[in-house]
């Protein structure tokens, strides 16, 4: 599986940024929130200000019913406006108003 692919990349090379934002986000997919959020929050210690990870954790508050953290994250998210997730982040404020 997809999964599995990800988990045996990750035990090779855990500096593999991408592995781990895609590993989380399909954890979240799965709603396994609580190895969804420990994914991204490794990825997010090695680069904070990476989008995609940004976004998700948001996402994981989110379903966990930690709305106004979730909405700090996205707020803050949205401010970045050449980033993809940037994007994402005001439209999901705008669509879902968290």
């Amino acid at each position: 599986t997809a999964k599995l692919e990800l988990e045996r990349l990750l035990l090779i090379h855990p500096e593999n940024l991408k592995a781990r934002v895609d590993l989380g986000v399909f954890e979240l997919g799965l709603n396994n929130l609580a190895q969804a959020e420990q994914h991204l929050a490794a990825a997010l210690k090695q680069d904070s200000g990476h989008g995609k990870a940004r976004y998700y954790e948001a996402m994981v508050l989110y379903q966990q019913g930690q709305n106004s953290a979730a909405k700090k994250k996205l707020t803050a998210l949205s401010k970045v406006k050449h980033d993809e997730y940037g994007i994402k982040a005001a439209q999901f404020l705008k669509e879902y108003a968290v």
